[in-house]
């Protein structure tokens, strides 16, 4: 029997994420200060996808090879399509592009992937 003033570890190593300001939601007790410590032993920020636009290609081209079935070979980026991703704005982020592509790859017909594969805002220009 485990007694109830002993300690057991559980190896345990949480990694999260977040949109939001947590050390300003802290401050205005909408956050808890004491988890904010707990999860701050190191922080790593990330850039939103709109400021690192030079990985929105490599990012798009491998969500095609990632959602192409079986043995297809992956259809590639027009230069068309490659231009609206470059210009939209990415709000939703990575996970945005990885729904794009999905959708753009489930659509798509034949060996390339043009604008008209891609979701409407992207092809109208964002």
């Amino acid at each position: 029997m485990i007694e109830p003033t002993r300690s057991a570890g559980a190896g345990v190593r949480v990694v999260a994420t977040s949109a939001r300001d947590l050390e300003g939601a802290a401050r205005a007790g909408q956050f808890s200060e004491e988890l904010l410590a707990r999860l701050a032993v190191i922080e790593i920020r990330v850039p939103s996808l709109r400021e690192r636009r030079e990985d929105i290609l490599p990012l798009a081209r491998r969500f095609v090879v990632a959602f192409t079935l079986g043995d297809e070979l992956p259809p590639a980026l027009t230069a068309r399509a490659e231009r609206a991703l470059l210009a939209y704005a990415w709000p939703g982020n990575v996970r945005e592009l990885r729904n794009a592509m999905q959708r753009a790859v489930i659509v798509s017909q034949g060996a390339v992937l043009d604008l008209d594969a891609l979701p409407p805002k992207l092809s109208a220009g964002g």
